[in-house]
């Protein structure tokens, strides 16, 4: 069994998930990353990048952070999967979501700008607020995390079309074989553990599994416990399925 890691901008994914993935590789589990926004821009362009991605592994499941969630949701609507798991996203068009998206994209260029957005996303007022451990979430850490990204004109470009392609995205529940999974770190300001219970896709085919006391870079800075959770869930799902 495989799964796919997703998430969303300025965060390399090989660093984000790292350790997630070397956890799981304990569970014999394999992983693969995407970074999504270097392939394109547009959602519907992305979610088509993403699903050849998918098949070229024979991917079942994934796992998706932040402002990937979109992403995920879109997926769902075109890809039997057996599992989706979301994390700390946003499930409807909540306010984050709006503000970044109804920014004028010559704004969020100027704002994504490396000069400009990797000494902001290091500082005290903006990512490192966003963890229980500003340790572990120092200065060089963050840094290391986006400045490749975010130094890339295409991808920053790709970022800005991203934003405002999922404006009004709204979720839809076309895959009914698909257990969706809400892994959320429950001290989460920027998309609160309340959200879930206001999406449509919360039905019998879900579960909801909280890290307590966990904050929006949960993944980075308690990448066993995802791990561990992830492993459950899809070994829980295959027992179900096995004859």
């Amino acid at each position: 069994m495989s799964v796919l890691f997703l998430n969303g901008p300025p965060f390399s994914s090989s660093l984000f998930w790292a350790e997630v993935q070397n956890r799981l590789s304990h569970h014999n589990i394999q992983s693969h990353c995407f970074d999504f926004l270097q392939h394109s821009g547009k959602l519907s362009n992305i979610a088509q990048h993403t699903l050849a991605e998918l098949r070229k592994h024979n991917i079942q499941h994934i796992v998706a952070h932040g402002l990937a969630v979109p992403l995920a949701l879109q997926l769902t609507t075109m890809y039997p999967l057996e599992q989706v798991i979301l994390s700390n996203g946003p499930l409807n068009p909540n306010s984050v979501l709006q503000f970044l998206s109804r920014c004028p994209s010559v704004v969020l260029r100027q704002l994504l700008r490396p000069t400009i957005s990797i000494p902001f996303c290091a500082s005290s007022i903006a990512f490192r607020r966003l963890v229980v451990n500003p340790y572990v979430m120092e200065r060089d850490t963050i840094v290391s995390l986006c400045s490749e990204n975010l130094s890339s004109r295409k991808y920053r470009n790709n970022t800005v079309e991203y934003l405002h392609s999922v404006q009004n995205f709204q979720p839809q529940h076309r895959n009914n074989n698909a257990h969706y999974v809400f892994l959320w770190g429950d001290a989460d300001r920027l998309f609160p553990a309340t959200t879930i219970n206001t999406i449509s896709l919360k039905k019998s085919t879900s579960e909801t599994i909280f890290i307590a006391g966990g904050e929006h870079f949960h993944p980075i800075e308690r990448p066993w416990a995802i791990a561990d959770h992830i492993h459950r869930s899809i070994a829980t799902r295959h027992a179900c399925h096995s004859p």
